[in-house]
């Protein structure tokens, strides 16, 4: 089978120590499954890893291989999966589609840019008909961040009437699924963007409001919005100066979350926001959220996210896609600038001569 390593990490070219190899094809353990994988995202956290700047992989070891998330079919089972499955109620067999969860594999540098990977028969949840595996391979990073970003605000403690979440980078993929999702929870939400032709897509999909950076003070347009009482919270991708313009937004005794570093690894926080209002700024990890999860309450959120997309209240959206051997390309097109609006990259193994199990 085929699969991307990072052989080193190397400051001056980050893609030189980036290859395909072959490799034998792992026999499942007794409560193991054994997945072909087709879809696999890159999303910043990967660009990060093949760095070597996301504290999340660590290989013990060279050569790593990235990945977080994906799609694939169920192709072999251990011995002793399918009573683990009947003794926990689960409707799933060889041929299923589904998403696996594979960020501690991620962590340990095994992860989901392979052909076939194999993960313990309790983290894997199956793909209902009509979503497809481009659509379900983006079902855990980005939408479950997002939940757990408004569930740590505690924004359903909020009067509907003010039940606002702030967010920078409202274009990117995964503010476009905070505001579906927000919308689905009934709460409201206000994007900033940098690109004002940004607005009529995110109020599209369900937004209420929408902030152009380059035209609108955004505290200000904040207050106008929400009667001077400020958003309930917000979130940051971005850190460098957009924390303190976010913590300038937002309710007296407020929070900002910050999850993300687009800016930089540093950010600016408000003397003003923090001083006189007791707003503060806290980190979020998605990584050690689903790592403090049961493997069933695991299961329970991306089941969740997968029916969300069933009934279209969640659709991701998929920009271009690169075969696996095509991988460098696809990291390139991925971190070009402005194109995080354009649709999450995606790595597919139809260009890999399958290897008959």
């Amino acid at each position: 089978m085929k699969r991307v390593t990072l052989t080193s990490f190397d400051d001056q070219d980050f893609l030189s120590g980036l290859q395909v190899e072959e490799t034998d094809i792992p026999s499942p353990a007794e409560e193991n499954v054994l997945i072909h994988m087709t879809v696999m995202p890159v999303h910043p956290a990967d660009v990060n890893s093949i760095m070597g700047v996301n504290p999340n992989f660590q290989p013990s070891s060279m050569p790593g291989v990235p990945g977080h998330e994906g799609a694939g079919k169920i192709v072999k089972i251990g011995s002793g999966v399918t009573r683990v499955w009947e003794e926990g109620g689960r409707d799933l067999k060889v041929g299923d589609r589904v998403v696996p969860y594979v960020l501690q594999r991620t962590a340990e540098g095994a992860g989901s840019w392979s052909e076939y990977v194999e993960v313990n028969c309790r983290d894997v949840v199956k793909i209902p008909e009509g979503v497809s595996d481009e659509d379900a391979a983006q079902a855990v990073l980005n939408p479950i961040t997002a939940m757990g970003l408004m569930e740590e605000l505690g924004v359903s403690e909020a009067d509907p009437s003010q039940a606002y979440v702030l967010q920078s980078a409202g274009g990117s993929s995964l503010g476009k699924q905070l505001v579906q999702i927000a919308k689905v929870k009934g709460y409201k939400t206000i994007s900033t963007v940098r690109r004002c032709e940004q607005r009529e897509e995110l109020l599209a999909l369900g937004a209420d409001h929408v902030i152009c950076t380059a035209e609108e003070d955004v505290a200000k347009r904040v207050m106008e919005i929400t009667s001077y009482h400020g958003a309930w919270g917000a979130v940051d991708a971005v850190a460098g100066s957009m924390t303190a313009t976010l913590s300038n937004g937002v309710r007296e005794g407020g929070r900002v979350l910050l999850y993300g570093a687009l800016a930089g690894t540093s950010f600016e926080g408000s003397v003003v926001a923090t001083l006189f209002r007791n707003v503060t700024v806290s980190g979020f990890s998605v990584s050690r959220r689903l790592e403090d999860m049961t493997a069933s309450e695991r299961v329970m959120q991306v089941a969740y996210v997968l029916d969300l997309m069933k009934k279209g209240a969640v659709m991701p959206q998929t920009g271009r896609s690169f075969g696996m051997l095509e991988v460098k390309e696809a990291v390139r097109e991925s971190i070009k600038s402005g194109r995080s609006s354009q649709g999450k990259v995606l790595l597919k193994t139809s260009d890999c001569k399958r290897t008959e199990l």
